[in-house]
């Protein structure tokens, strides 16, 4: 009869233990490109041996993405702008503006002031002169005569206008949008500390988490530093993150060298540390070039023709084939614009699954993106006096083999903000 006997005894194993340090190099690995550049300068912020190369130094122009200028009948989207800007809109920042001094003053006097104060209106939307200069020199009655007529100046929509610096511009939005909270002001208060990503220094004067700071740094770069620039046509382009070209016959990809950041260490001590989240940095960059590589080899439709020859593709199915987990191809996408010859693309909106036909099974090989450009551009080519339905562009659809529902084609045209046929006939 066997028994059984108890003892200890070593064993040794090879096993794969992972360290705080590689915990957090995946962690860079896994942010979006703008929290990385936060956490990139609070690291340097802390560190005195590392500093920036003097010509990637960080500017409050860049915490906010370009915008472009409205074209002539264009609506700025998500300000609440109404009908009455119809006429506005055509004559530039100064006709809007005079336009709704007339609505917002029925008082001589405040009539008056306001439309002095206009005068003194850059084309960013921003007062360009000093509010010292302004007080001496405008006819106002009292400070508290000023100061009423310049509070409803900066209620004018977009929120920001008659704003007397960029903090002040931003807490007119943060206001507008009512996410005017204590640590949302001492965010805007601060604004060069946010420049230099300084977000520690901001938590402890806000009382709060670096955490709730950077959320609040994704709130204002949905504001506009700039809201009188809708109104005109001197608003940049935004910078791509990779652009795509041909070559001897054949696409590559390169990436903007203009918007990738450098630093060195002073301290030979830093060095190591320094290097290892120089190598996270740079597989970012080599996961978004093998990402646009990708795209090149699988889309050259899209880039020969624009972007009613987008065939469907998902970031699933691209993480498979690179063999990244999903998450990191995510990440590596979020926020990035592609420059193409024919246009500039988010690059995340181009991903998607397949377009789903009348019986609720995917349409092979159409995306619903090139759907809604081949659409628009039906519409844009119709007889004005006699526009398309919906159940006409689902035919025109259907000749080139792209089943769908009139019901589908009407939610589709919605979706470009084009309006019914009865209204086109209409208008």
């Amino acid at each position: 009869m066997a028994s059984l006997q108890s003892g200890l005894a070593q064993v040794q194993k090879r096993r794969l233990a992972m360290t705080p340090a590689m915990r957090g190099q995946i962690e860079l690995v896994t942010l979006d490109a703008f929290a990385l550049e936060a956490h990139l300068m609070q690291i340097f912020d802390a560190r005195p041996d590392v500093e920036m190369r003097p010509s990637q130094a960080y500017c409050i122009e860049r915490l906010f993405p370009a915008r472009k200028a409205l074209r002539p009948g264009e609506v700025p989207a998500g300000n609440g702008l109404a009908g009455e800007m119809a006429v506005a809109r055509n004559n530039g920042l100064q006709g809007h503006v005079f336009e709704q001094i007339g609505l917002l003053f029925s008082s001589r006097d405040d009539r008056s002031l306001a439309l002095d104060l206009a005068g003194h209106l850059a084309p960013t939307g921003w007062l360009e002169t000093d509010d010292a200069t302004l007080r001496a020199l405008l006819p106002w009655k009292t400070n508290d005569h000023y100061d009423r007529v310049l509070a409803r100046l900066q209620e004018m929509e977009p929120a920001g206008l008659f704003a007397r610096n960029l903090s002040e511009c931003l807490i007119l939005q943060a206001r507008d949008q009512e996410l005017l909270d204590p640590v949302m002001e001492a965010v805007l208060e601060n604004l060069p500390l946010l420049a230099s990503g300084r977000v520690d220094r901001i938590a402890a004067i806000a009382g709060t988490s670096a955490e709730e700071v950077m959320r609040r740094f994704r709130q204002i770069r949905g504001f506009d530093p700039k809201p009188g620039l809708r109104f005109g046509d001197e608003a940049p382009l935004p910078e791509p993150d990779v652009i795509l070209r041909k070559v001897n016959g054949a696409w590559r990809a390169a990436l903007n060298p203009r918007l990738r950041c450098e630093w060195r260490s002073i301290d030979k001590s830093a060095e190591a540390e320094m290097s290892a989240l120089r190598g996270v940095v740079a597989f970012r960059e080599s996961t978004l070039l093998r990402i646009a590589e990708w795209f090149c080899a699988n889309q050259s439709a899209l880039l020969e023709g624009g972007l009613v020859a987008l065939r469907p593709m998902t970031r699933r199915a691209l993480a498979q084939e690179l063999d990244l987990h999903e998450t990191t191809v995510g990440r590596a996408l979020r926020h990035r614009l592609i420059q193409t010859p024919m246009a500039m693309y988010s690059f995340d909106a181009l991903f998607g699954p397949p377009l789903q036909g009348v019986s609720g099974t995917p349409e092979a090989g159409h995306a619903p993106q090139a759907v809604m450009a081949r659409l628009k551009n039906l519409i844009s080519h119709e007889d004005s006096e006699n526009p398309l339905s919906d159940r006409d562009l689902a035919a025109r659809l259907r000749q080139d083999g792209i089943v769908l529902a009139r019901r589908t084609v009407a939610k589709y045209r919605a979706a470009l903000g084009i309006e019914s046929v009865s209204v086109r006939q209409n208008g």
